[in-house]
């Protein structure tokens, strides 16, 4: 008899349980949809590397700014190259061309070749290159990795000469052209930027 007492009475207990915690899941998950959260700041994630290079070794390699050590390194051939960097574009200039560098699976591409004397310029998302005939380019860096001045049509050409050219951080083109400075904003296109 004793038995057939208590069976009713642990239903009941295990009843009540479930119960009181469904009812606590529901009271949690009603606070939790009606809380209005809190706000956050807007943090800019970047891999925190900056590309510095060692000419005695002939290395260039990443140096891993907030943990204050090398994390990458890649051998270079040629000397005087200058490293340029926008986010998480690099490629090294000499007086052969450039070369991209993958910063992803720190891999160097191919050496663009350029006439003697062409300068390079990098900013944003964009890279111009001026040469000393005065044919101006304007490129991403996709375009950048497989560019060849016979194959791509320039976007200027000046009347006398090489131009000084600078990439703002936006990605706009300046070209300074004799005592006239022009501007090329940047645009999705880069064969037509004004």
């Amino acid at each position: 008899m004793s038995r057939s007492r208590t069976a009713p009475a642990r239903r009941r207990g295990t009843t009540i349980s479930t119960a009181v915690i469904a009812l606590l899941a529901l009271v949690l998950t009603a606070f939790a949809l009606r809380h209005p959260g809190q706000e956050s700041s807007q943090i800019e994630v970047s891999d925190g590397g900056v590309w510095v290079s060692h000419r005695g070794d002939g290395m260039i390699g990443r140096m891993n700014v907030d943990a204050g050590e090398l994390d990458a390194r890649l051998s270079i051939v040629g000397d005087e190259l200058e490293i340029l960097q926008s986010g998480y574009t690099v490629m090294t200039v000499g007086g052969r061309g450039y070369t991209m560098i993958n910063t992803a699976s720190i891999v160097r591409g191919g050496t663009i070749e350029l006439p003697p004397e062409t300068e390079v310029a990098l900013g944003g998302d964009r890279i111009a290159i001026a040469a000393p005939d005065g044919r101006v380019w304007i490129l991403t860096p996709e375009q950048a990795a497989a560019f060849t001045t016979s194959a791509v049509e320039p976007v200027h050409t000046t009347d006398g000469g090489a131009p000084q050219i600078a990439v703002t951080d936006a990605g706009t083109v300046l070209v300074l052209d004799g005592d006239q400075l022009l501007r090329f904003p940047r645009t999705l296109d880069t064969s037509s930027p004004r």
